[in-house]
């Protein structure tokens, strides 16, 4: 029974496969709400693990960064950590897998003083559940391609990497400090998300080949946010931007991991060259792989 007196919300549970080679190793847990499988592999089910999509009639980019394997044999936990688009359009049922379901605990929230402000009044309330509020940027031009033009994701990622390196450190210590299971989220859950995603499943030891898929699959929710924004959706926050806002291409999540690669060796040299201590980094692996 969920708090409103009806049956328990469960989150789906589907068919999902593993990767293995041709020496038989763990290659990567990948399912048919994962972004399906690119590679002429071996494929052997594993039946009963998570969705990586949470399916919920409100938010759209609701998803677990569980499941993907790490460079020396683990993999990410499971229902530990989620990344989602903002949280202010979740309805009742919502609230219930989120609270219950999922037993989110803390809520990052990456966006600014201002999106936050122009959305609080319907935001639902999660019982207890505690928010941190964490903008990545000051105002969410910084990170809008329609303020930029001629300025390719790619581009615009390494941009704020850059400048806003402190706060994506930040992130990491949150993801390491407080109550999880937690989910992070900015508004449309693809940018400024995504970001603090590939950072973090970087530090674990995710491979770029995840990451880059792990990014990508946020195109599967952009159609339905562009839709809702033009359509005046009571939930949309903001305002409807150029196409190249909304794209999730692979190659731009590629561009960026092979220029941190370059400056700093990986993704968790960025991370520590920019003050992330490597104990937490120990921690944050000993804490979310298995």
């Amino acid at each position: 029974m969920n708090r409103h007196g009806g049956p328990a919300v469960s989150s789906r549970v589907g068919r999902q496969f593993v990767r293995r080679s041709a020496g038989g190793n763990r290659q990567a847990a990948w399912g048919p709400h994962n972004g399906g499988v690119t590679e002429t592999t071996t494929l052997l089910p594993l039946p009963l693990l998570p969705d990586r999509r949470v399916r919920l009639e409100g938010p759209l980019n609701f998803r677990d960064l569980g499941g993907y394997l790490t460079r020396d044999g683990g993999m990410v936990s499971w229902r530990q950590v989620f990344r989602s688009d903002s949280l202010e359009s979740a309805t009742r049922a919502d609230v219930d897998i989120i609270v219950d379901d999922l037993q989110i605990k803390t809520v990052i929230d990456l966006r600014t003083d201002g999106e936050i402000e122009r959305t609080a009044a319907r935001s639902r309330r999660l019982p207890g559940v505690e928010t941190c509020h964490l903008p990545l940027v000051d105002r969410p031009g910084f990170a809008d391609p329609m303020f930029f033009p001629g300025v390719g994701l790619d581009e615009l990622y390494l941009l704020i990497l850059h400048r806003s390196a402190e706060r994506i450190i930040d992130a990491l210590r949150l993801v390491a400090d407080v109550p999880r299971p937690l989910v992070f989220h900015c508004s449309a859950g693809k940018d400024r998300t995504g970001l603090v995603a590939a950072t973090l499943l970087g530090v674990l030891g995710v491979g770029d080949d995840d990451i880059v898929r792990d990014y990508a699959v946020s195109s599967y929710a952009m159609a339905g946010l562009v839709e809702r924004l033009r359509g005046g959706h009571p939930a949309s926050g903001s305002t409807v931007l150029p196409p190249a806002a909304y794209e999730a291409e692979p190659a731009s999540m590629r561009t960026v991991l092979g220029d941190l690669r370059h400056r700093h060796g990986a993704v968790v040299g960025y991370a520590t060259d920019h003050g992330l201590p490597f104990e937490v980094v120990r921690r944050l692996r000993a804490e979310l792989v298995e």
